[in-house]
């Protein structure tokens, strides 16, 4: 699962995007805990250039091709159902597919850390986004970017201290995360 990418389109879509200087932060899983540079690499190599064609696809059936008209608060909610279609982590017919979710988050390379609570985080998941009121925006559900964003905080909230990033911007977005 391209957390990046979902993780991009709900900093979007909801304008939660830190910068530092005029340096943006990418908020995903392993943001703010010093992760191995190999789990990375890993996950840019194997995971994000599935991703990247999902959304490709999704933005041309879509009919979003052209950057410059998207208005990302209207669409990205498509956008993001779509790749969770292809990515089987929701059905047809806009419920969350357990199975699909559970697969595709097994498919992230993890930390130690993350892999110790990735059961249990993939199970608080999908009670979550089934005990929450259904939200659409524009016919399209929210349900896969719910999952993926309590996926990608519950493995950002996992970071053991000793690995934890201390500067002011990562002190901040975990007090605010840890205030969710």
């Amino acid at each position: 699962m391209n957390i990046c990418i979902f993780i991009i389109l709900f900093a979007i879509n909801l304008g939660f995007v830190l910068s530092e200087t005029s340096v943006i932060v990418v908020i995903n899983h392993n943001t703010c805990c010093k992760v191995e540079k190999f789990l990375i690499d890993k996950f840019e190599a194997d995971v994000t250039p599935v991703y990247k064609q999902f959304l490709n696809e999704c933005l041309e059936e879509l009919n979003l091709t052209d950057v410059e008209k998207i208005e990302l608060g209207k669409s990205s909610a498509c956008i993001i159902e779509c790749i969770g279609l292809k990515a089987n982590i929701i059905t047809a017919n806009k419920r969350m597919n357990e199975t699909g979710f559970r697969n595709v988050v097994n498919e992230i390379p993890l930390e130690e850390h993350q892999k110790a609570v990735a059961e249990e985080t993939i199970t608080k998941c999908m009670e979550k986004v089934r005990s929450l009121p259904e939200i659409v925006i524009n016919g399209c559900t929210t349900m896969t970017i719910r999952a993926d964003h309590c996926i990608a905080m519950e493995f950002f909230k996992s970071c053991p201290v000793e690995k934890q990033d201390t500067s002011k911007i990562c002190v901040d977005l975990r007090e605010h995360i840890n205030k969710m």
